[in-house]
């Protein structure tokens, strides 16, 4: 077994790119869904991900960003379109 490579090879690698792709490939939607009777208010979605940048979707939800100690409740407006979640927690 001295030439036997133990590595995976290329064509093998490509399947394993990442779990969003396989989901666009798929064609499902990685933002999220809710549907929330009219008059009620969404529940708010607890989340880590400082980095992620706010898109035209998440308007009018609440994020509960994570500042290294607790939960802070922000709001999505239109202004905030295209920053990140971690610049409105301090």
């Amino acid at each position: 077994m001295a030439g036997v490579s133990r590595s995976i090879s290329t064509t093998q690698r490509r399947k394993y790119v990442s779990l969003t792709d396989a989901s666009r490939a798929l064609g499902l939607e990685s933002l999220p869904i809710i549907r929330v009777p009219p008059g009620q208010k969404a529940p708010p979605i607890q989340t880590q991900a400082r980095s992620a940048t706010i898109l035209p979707n998440f308007v009018g939800l609440v994020f509960q960003v994570h500042n290294g100690k607790i939960y802070v409740d922000v709001e999505i407006t239109e202004d905030m379109v295209g920053h990140k979640l971690g610049e409105f927690s301090p």
